[in-house]
């Protein structure tokens, strides 16, 4: 089967467009991996704050 050069092309900008849009939403779930893992760091930091004043009340 051949496909025209028409065909070919489009195909080709179609993965061009999927994959700039693959690597749109990997940058967004990085950014969003990184926030992520600061609010558990804030989270675990006062878990530990926490820890400490129940250890010294008792």
């Amino acid at each position: 089967m051949v496909l025209g050069i028409g065909r070919v092309l489009a195909a080709w900008r179609g993965g061009d467009r999927e994959l700039a849009e693959s690597r749109r939403l990997a940058e967004r779930q990085a950014v969003a991996d990184d926030r992520l893992g600061r609010e558990l760091a804030e989270i675990n930091g006062r878990v530990a704050a926490i820890q400490r004043l129940l250890e010294d009340s008792v």
